[in-house]
């Protein structure tokens, strides 16, 4: 769903210029010197949705009085970081104005009466009470890391008054951004840590409470029944029947409320931050220790060293210790809304990590506020004495269920339930965007009506290019060059594809073409061809119909170019469509080009999957120009179903294949590229949404050399790897950023009855093979290896790596030079953090290798290359796309290189 959220990143600011090991403080200018111990200061800009941390005012600001604690380590050798780390906290103090659109200046200051730590004071006065001097302040040269975690202080829950019944618990934290001052800028991007379940009121409805129900009573009712004699009735029986049906085959009331309380006993509220394992929780004794004289629970003061300390760490405490000490997420209330945020994985030593899941016959007690005092109960408040929300009832707007597996706790995600009474009654929506997403005052605000404006003349790009070809085809091959610059020539392309342009219904009648003798004004008699309906036994009829009055029920002509065949002669046909359309000419044997011409903002209307049929797959290219698809919204969560596999119209070997290449995905619905294909090219393709699946292609058949996938970046999430299952494929400068991978994070498994064949490990001396300079982030899914079920040992010139997320984003490289220095090094942890090349120069090095070395690359290019921040160059964002091509060094190419 198209929102309009700001994200913010931080940027420690310093104006200096890079310098290495050997340079001097004496070589730096005086402007430089004179920055060098500037206090750090904090600056606010647009960001990527992926990478940072969404705000929850409609200005785009951050809340005032937001908190973030901000740690500094040294290095003394200028790789090795000390243990020790220097902090201080700081707070927002901007003014925001509800409902203006202004203007926010960075207004980060250290909170004066905070305690702060320098390593670098004297002992006994190292954690010390800030005043408005301290700060983090620049070393001279030295080599620094930076890294922070924060909480938000949505509708003043950090308040020096608010208590922990408020508290939201929304934990943001950052990477280690790494700097060797002086230097330019560096970024602090802040993600989020927690899963937040959010229940939002219908206009015109007041929430009073919301509660996850472990209660059996609440299981027992088929419905949300409305009255207690329709409960009676409606209670599922716990007899020795169910309709017929053994008991042993129906899940009781007793036994549902058991498996949500048993998921709801592991789910913990979030405490504090942890920076190697994630999300403290809060224990019983954390918040007893925030208890004042008066007996109130003071949220204040959440973030300091004593508090913390009590806080329940990953994986420390047995499952009953987590059931017993931690405290419950509840859902509390700000600004009218309910918000549960809980830690989304298991926290004790018995399943540590392990992903928590509500069951789908999970509950929700809903209680609104009576607004009309009319119902048969004796509560002043609540509109009746509560209303049951259940998983497995809510659909979304097409009417399929959203939570049949249950409603998984994944970090960054937000389910969004908007509850209350509408015209119709009682009504549950779904938001099935699940991004961390600002709050708008008026939830349906912009909102899309569903669909994509019609053109007026429709097909116009397509007949024109058909057109062009045939007035050109004396001089040239016949080979229409089609364009698409908007969503209306989008959707239109889609209903070419999959057969599907005409009206809803189908085409009123059938046509046929018939030749009759006219006579001029001159009396000059000639033939030409005509057309006229048939009947409904296929008969032509003697009704002649003008294509201008035909295209009114819904006829599309163009006009087809058939080549010379034999003693048949070259000739143009006048045609209609009569059904699919798959750009490919079984005629001439040629794959059509469509290139789109401009970022299409796709509205997140609902689309039908690009070739839906294995009767109507796309069989020619589709390229993205550099372009953008953006609120893409494929209805089965794949842009193409069936591409480059061909049925019996087309059953020449050059039907075979297809392309698409050079764009940029962006969705907030599930979405993977390909369902099923053969013999395709992804080239250049950066997809950022999230998927239930392989991120470009669920299944890939064909020869080793007939797939390839070529620059290509994963930048949301994923099930399985970039590839799901593949006969033969070719994989070159490859990026997966996905979290929660546990097999395959570039490929998820051979396909039955293959096994190393195409991704098989290159032996020394390495030379070119077909998987080469690919990367998968290992802080994101440890449990990844490069092939499902497989696990290799690349040779280091094969640039095949799990890396850790600033080795993923590193601008420079990180490499041993010779084979022998690199033998000397046997500890396998230190040599993970020799990464050898920069991975945007090994990726940039690939594609320039696929662009100029093969036949594939000389007829599909690549035009994107990837790029890091120049700007500062530290670890911050993942390489980006851009379409201006990188002076490719010599030193960049990976087989020359050790590590």
């Amino acid at each position: 769903m198209k929102t309009n959220i700001s994200y913010i990143i931080f940027s420690l600011l310093a104006l200096f210029t890079a310098c290495t090991d050997d340079d001097s403080l004496d070589t730096l200018s005086a402007e430089q010197r004179q920055l060098i111990g500037r206090a750090v200061n904090f600056d606010a800009s647009i960001a990527d949705a992926f990478s940072t941390r969404a705000t929850y005012v409609n200005d785009g600001s951050f809340n005032e009085g937001d908190i973030i604690t901000i740690y500094r380590q040294y290095s003394e050798d200028g790789k090795t970081f000390a243990d020790t780390k220097d902090y201080r906290v700081y707070n927002f103090h901007a003014k925001t104005v509800a409902g203006t659109n202004i203007q926010i200046n960075t207004e980060w200051k250290v909170m004066v009466g905070k305690k702060g730590y320098d390593p670098e004071r004297e002992e006994g006065e190292r954690l010390f009470i800030q005043t408005e001097a301290d700060s983090l302040t620049w070393d001279n040269g030295n080599t620094v890391r930076f890294r922070a975690w924060g909480m938000s202080n949505l509708s003043g829950c950090l308040s020096s008054t608010a208590i922990i019944d408020n508290f939201y618990p929304d934990f943001t934290v950052s990477n280690w951004v790494t700097a060797s001052g002086p230097t330019n800028g560096i970024p602090l991007s802040m993600r989020h840590l927690g899963c937040r379940i959010m229940v939002s009121p219908y206009g015109g409805n007041e929430l009073l409470k919301v509660e996850l129900s472990t209660d059996p009573k609440d299981y027992q009712r088929k419905d949300n029944a409305d009255t207690p004699e329709d409960d009676k009735n409606d209670k599922l029986p716990n007899g020795e029947s169910n309709n017929g049906e053994p008991v042993e085959e129906i899940l009781t009331a007793e036994k549902a409320a058991a498996g949500v309380r048993a998921v709801y006993e592991k789910m913990c509220m979030p405490g504090g931050v942890d920076f190697d394992y994630g999300l403290r929780a809060m224990s019983n004794e954390a918040k007893e220790s925030l208890k004042n004289s008066e007996g109130k629970y003071l949220i204040n003061g959440i973030e300091t060293e004593e508090v913390q300390a009590k806080m329940i760490a990953f994986s420390r405490c047995s499952a009953e210790d987590i059931k017993t000490n931690a405290v419950r997420p509840g859902f509390v209330n700000n600004n009218g809304y309910r918000y549960l945020i809980t830690i989304p994985h298991d926290m004790s030593s018995n399943n540590a990590g392990e992903r928590l899941t509500l069951p789908p016959y999970t509950r929700f007690r809903v209680y609104l506020r009576d607004i009309n005092n009319g119902d048969d109960h004796n509560n002043p408040d609540a509109e009746s004495e509560y209303h049951l929300i259940s998983l497995s009832d809510i659909k979304d707007a097409n009417g399929n269920k959203l939570f049949e597996a249950g409603m998984p706790m994944i970090a960054g995600y937000s389910y969004n339930l908007t509850v209350g009474y509408d015209y119709e009654g009682f009504k549950i929506i779904a938001d099935n965007n699940f991004s961390w997403k600002e709050i708008s005052d008026s939830k349906d605000a912009g909102k899309n009506d569903g669909t994509i404006a019609e053109s007026q003349s429709p097909y116009k790009w397509w007949k024109d290019a058909i057109q062009k070809a045939i007035d050109n085809v004396a001089s040239q091959s016949y080979n229409p060059d089609f364009h698409i610059s908007n969503a209306t020539e989008f959707l239109e392309f889609v209903n070419l594809v999959n057969g599907t342009t005409a009206p809803s219904g189908g085409l009123p009648y059938q046509l046929v073409q018939k030749e009759v003798v006219i006579t001029d004004s001159e009396g000059n008699k000639k033939t030409e061809k005509r057309w006229f309906k048939t009947d409904p036994q296929g008969n032509v009829t003697d009704e002649e119909v003008s294509e201008t009055d035909a295209e009114k029920d819904g006829f599309i002509f163009y006009s087809e170019y058939r080549p010379r065949i034999g003693d048949n002669p070259e000739r143009i046909d006048r045609v209609y469509l009569k059904g699919p359309y798959s750009f490919y000419s079984a005629l001439v044997k040629t794959k059509f080009k469509v290139t789109i011409d401009n970022d299409i903002d796709l509205d997140d209307v609902p689309l039908a999957t690009i070739g839906a049929d294995k009767t109507t797959p796309f069989l020619g290219i589709l390229d993205g120009n550099c372009h953008t698809l953006r609120n893409i919204y494929m209805k089965n969560g794949y842009l193409f179903d069936n591409i480059g596999i061909p049925n019996d119209e087309y059953p020449d070997d050059a039907a075979y294949g297809a392309v698409v290449s050079n764009m940029i995905l962006k969705s907030e619905h599930n979405l993977c590229v390909v369902n099923k294909g053969q013999k395709v090219r992804l080239i250049g393709l950066a997809l950022r949404a999230p998927s239930t699946k392989a991120a470009f292609a669920e299944e890939l058949t064909g020869a080793l050399a007939d797939n390839f996938l070529v620059g290509c970046i994963n930048e949301g999430d994923a099930k399985d790897g970039l590839v799901g299952k593949a006969t033969g494929l070719t994989m070159y400068g490859c990026m997966q950023t996905a979290t929660g991978i546990d097999g395959g994070a570039l490929l998820g498994q051979y396909a039955e009855g293959k096994t190393n064949e195409f991704f098989a490990p290159a032996k020394s001396p390495v030379t070119w093979g077909n998987f080469m300079c690919n990367f998968y982030d290992i802080d994101r899914s440890p449990k990844a290896v490069a092939v499902g079920g497989q696990k290799y040992e690349y040779e280091q010139q094969q640039y095949i790596r799990g890396l850790k997320t600033y080795m993923m984003k590193a601008k420079d490289d990180n490499l041993v030079s010779r084979k022998d220095e690199w033998n000397k090094i046997t500890n396998a942890e230190q040599r993970k953090g020799f990464y050898g090349l920069a991975p945007w120069k090994a990726m940039n090095y690939a594609i320039e290798r696929y662009n100029t070395g093969s036949p594939n690359g000389s007829l599909y290019p690549c035009k994107f290359w990837f790029e890091v921040d120049s700007r500062t160059g530290f670890d911050n964002r993942y390489p980006f796309f851009t379409s201006t091509k990188p002076t490719i060094e010599g030193s960049w190419n990976v087989l020359n290189a050790v590590n």
